[in-house]
């Protein structure tokens, strides 16, 4: 009897998993293929759109009693990792000018846009970490990784989807150029975020990236100021 018994529990608890792992199956490409498509094709208008698809998300982890809240500590900031950040940054930024100047050769030289406008660009830095580089972040790293990680697992599969996923949402502009570097991004900071599960870490490493990529006028890509 109790055999039968806990061999149906079992059955039970099978049967949940495959179903859990068939509607993330589903849901995954809805979200994160599907949503940027119709962006891409609809005049849907994108900062809000962001930041409702954060909150929603946002509330969705909150809600969430197994999610590691410690993604939000500043405690897990660590010079160490600091340090890597920097590091990277040092080895990206010669590269990011490298390719601003075989992408623009005509837009008016490099860091067009902070000489241009400069007070624009001051207020587009002290606006980009919270309106564009966290909301982001929470969405493509934190729920992302914590909502798919039983249907992808832990391994090389789920970074490689969070950074295709990343590259797709930039489609919405209507270049090659935005989801290439998107996607170079994405495997960048899903490998930080893997490495210190800290989403200000993830944060702190995209703006830093993004205002240069922005600086350098490669921003036309992503958004016309």
């Amino acid at each position: 009897m109790h055999n039968r018994f806990y061999a149906a529990r079992g059955r039970e608890h099978t049967n949940a998993v495959k179903r859990n792992r068939t509607s993330l199956a589903i849901e995954l490409p809805a979200l994160f293929v599907g949503l940027p498509l119709v962006g891409w094709l609809l005049p849907v208008p994108r900062l809000p759109s962001l930041l409702v698809l954060a909150l929603a998300c946002g509330f969705e982890l909150l809600r969430d009693r197994g999610w590691d809240r410690g993604e939000l500590a500043w405690e897990r900031v660590r010079p160490e990792h600091l340090r890597a950040i920097a590091v990277r940054f040092a080895v990206l930024a010669p590269l990011l000018v490298a390719i601003a100047r075989w992408w623009l050769p005509d837009e008016g030289g490099l860091f067009a846009f902070p000489r241009a406008k400069p007070w624009q660009f001051v207020s587009f830095a002290l606006a980009y970490p919270l309106i564009s580089a966290l909301p982001q972040e929470l969405v493509w790293r934190s729920y992302f990784f914590r909502r798919y990680a039983p249907l992808l697992g832990g391994g090389a599969a789920l970074l490689a989807a969070n950074a295709l996923a990343f590259a797709i949402l930039h489609v919405v502009y209507d270049n090659w150029e935005a989801p290439l570097l998107s996607l170079a991004g994405g495997l960048l900071f899903a490998y930080t975020f893997v490495r210190t599960r800290s989403l200000v870490l993830v944060a702190i490493e995209h703006t830093l990236l993004g205002l240069w990529i922005f600086a350098l006028g490669l921003g036309r890509f992503f958004y016309l100021p």
